[in-house]
C-alpha cells in the first residue's frame, strides 16, 4: 500500500483520513497525468458531493475537466469512462464500509483500476502538489455552488442499463420473483429498473438512497437479513454501496461467494476451462472444478488482481468470496448487478449449485500495522503453516484491521487458532 491509496483507491472516514484537500490534489495530479476529461460518480454517502467538488477544483485548476454522472454503480464509471472517451473515471465511494467512510476509485481511460506503478506516479504528483498550491476551504464551497453545470447522470444511467440489458433475451425473467436489498447506495438508481425491464417481478428495500444509513444493516454485508423476507421470492440479492459486489440468497438459503463462483462456471464459455478466485477461495471450489475437466487459479485478495490475471491471458470468469465477480471482456471491474442477472439466468436453467466448503472463517481484529508487523504474529502463523488446509492473515487495505482467514476439516482447530490471533492482537495492543 501507498501513501495515499491502499488495495482499493483512497479510502478512509471523511474528515480525518480523507479530507477535501486530497480530493483536491488526486485532482490535481489526475490533471497532469491524464489531461483531459475525467468521468465522475459517487454513492449515496453524505460527503459525496463536497469531494466531488474538491476533486473538481483540482481537476479544473490544471486545465482538465469533470463531468459528473450522479449516483451510479461503480461499473457504471467504469464503462462510461470508456465508452464517452474519458482520460479517467473517479468513483467517491467507501464501498461496502460504514457511512463514516468515504473514498477515491480511480479509473485509467479503458475503465481498468490504477496499477500499483500508476498509483505510485499519482502519489508523487499529488505529494508535490502539497507543497505549491494553498488549498481554501471557501473556494471548494463555490465550486459546489457550480457543480451542476454540466450532469451526465441521466444519459450514463440509460446506458449503463442498455449495456446491462442487451446481454439478456427480451423479457428472460418473466415469471421470476426477485428481492432485492439496494443497501441505501448506489445500485438504487439502477437494480429495479434492470430487473423490471427483463420480466422479473421485483420488489426492493432499503432503497431510499440515504447516504448517512448506507450499508447499515442492509445490503451484501447483511445479507442473512434478507431470508425472513423471502417467502414468495425465487432469489434475493444485496448489494453493497457502490454495488460493485453483490450475495445471494436462494429460497432461504445464503448462497455463498465459492458457490456462486462454481454456478457461474457451468454457463460461462471458460477460456482453457479456468476459472479465477483468490487464495481465501474454499479448497471444495478446487476440487469441484478439477472433477469438471476445469482449473481454478488463484490471485491475491482484491478483485483488482483477480482482474489483472484475467486480463493477461484473456481468462473470462473471476470472482471472490466477498461477492466480486468479473465477467471478461463484458466488464473490467466487479459488477454486482451484472453478476445477480447472470445468477438469475443460472437459477432459471437449473445451474445453481451449494458447495460442501470445508470450515472456513474469517474474522477482522481492529488494529494498526504496528501490531500486523509484530513478530509474535509471524511467529503464530509461522507455528500454523503446514498444519492447516489454508491460513491467510493480512492488513485490510480499506480499514485499520487484521484480517484472519482460517480453513481446515477440524472445525475446532479452525476456532483454536482464530482465538489464539484474537489473544495475541490483544495483547500486542495493550503493550
Amino acid at each position: 500500500m501507498g501513501k495515499y491509496f491502499g488495495t482499493d483507491g483512497i479510502r478512509g472516514v471523511y474528515g480525518k483520513c480523507l479530507t477535501e484537500r486530497i480530493a483536491y490534489l488526486l485532482g490535481l495530479a489526475l490533471s497532469e497525468y491524464f489531461g483531459g476529461l475525467c468521468v465522475v460518480g459517487r454513492d449515496t454517502r453524505v460527503s459525496g458531493e463536497i469531494l466531488f467538488s474538491a476533486l473538481k477544483m483540482g481537476l479544473e485548476k490544471n486545465g482538465a475537466s469533470a463531468i459528473n454522472i450522479g449516483v451510479v454503480p461503480t461499473p457504471c464509471v467504469s464503462m462510461i469512462a470508456k465508452e464517452w472517451s474519458a482520460k479517467c473515471g473517479v468513483m467517491i465511494t467507501a464501498s461496502h464500509n460504514e457511512p463514516q467512510y468515504n473514498g477515491l476509485k480511480v479509473f485509467a481511460k479503458d475503465g481498468i483500476k490504477l496499477s500499483e506503478d500508476e498509483e505510485i506516479q499519482i502519489e508523487k504528483l499529488m505529494d508535490s502538489y502539497a507543497y505549491k498550491n494553498l488549498f481554501n476551504d471557501g473556494d471548494i464551497l463555490k465550486f459546489l455552488k457550480l457543480e451542476d453545470e454540466f450532469n451526465g447522470h441521466k444519459k450514463a444511467k440509460e446506458t449503463y442499463i442498455s449495456q446491462l440489458t442487451k446481454v439478456f433475451c427480451q423479457r428472460e425473467f418473466d415469471g421470476l420473483k426477485v428481492l432485492l436489498d439496494i443497501g441505501n447506495g448506489a445500485a438504487g438508481t439502477i437494480a429495479s429498473e434492470v430487473f423490471a425491464r427483463l420480466g422479473a417481478s421485483v420488489i426492493s428495500i432499503n432503497d431510499e438512497g440515504d447516504g448517512s444509513k448506507i450499508n447499515v444493516e442492509s445490503g451484501a454485508l447483511y445479507i442473512e437479513n434478507l431470508i425472513d423476507k423471502m417467502d414468495g421470492f425465487d432469489l434475493g440479492f444485496g448489494f453493497d454501496g457502490d454495488a460493485d459486489r453483490v450475495a445471494v440468497v436462494v429460497g432461504k438459503r445464503i448462497l455463498d461467494g465459492d458457490s456462486v463462483l462454481y454456478s457461474l462456471s457451468k454457463g460461462t464459455n471458460l477460456k482453457d476451462g479456468v476459472v479465477v478466485g483468490t487464495l481465501m477461495s474454499n479448497s471444495s471450489l478446487d476440487k469441484k472444478l478439477l472433477n469438471d475437466g476445469k482449473k481454478l487459479i488463484r490471485t491475491a485478495v482484491g478483485d483488482k488482481y483477480i482482474l489483472d490475471a484475467m486480463l493477461k491471458k484473456g481468462y473470462s470468469l473471476g470472482g471472490e468470496q466477498s461477492g466480486h465477480y468479473i465477467f471478461y471482456p463484458e466488464r473490467k471491474t466487479g459488477d454486482g448487478i451484472l453478476a445477480a442477472l447472470k445468477i438469475c439466468r443460472a437459477f432459471k436453467n437449473d445451474e445453481l449449485e451449494f458447495l460442501e466448503l470445508l470450515p472456513q472463517k474469517t474474522i477482522s481484529i481492529k488494529a494498526d500495522k504496528r501490531v500486523f508487523d509484530d513478530n509474535k504474529i509471524k511467529e503464530l502463523i509461522e507455528k500454523y503453516s503446514g498444519k492447516v488446509e489454508s491460513l491467510l492473515v493480512r492488513m485490510s487495505g480499506t480499514e485499520p484491521k487484521i484480517r484472519v482467514s482460517v480453513e481446515d476439516e477440524d472445525a475446532k482447530l479452525v476456532e483454536v487458532l482464530l482465538k489464539e490471533f484474537v489473544d495475541l492482537v490483544e495483547e500486542i495492543k495493550s503493550q
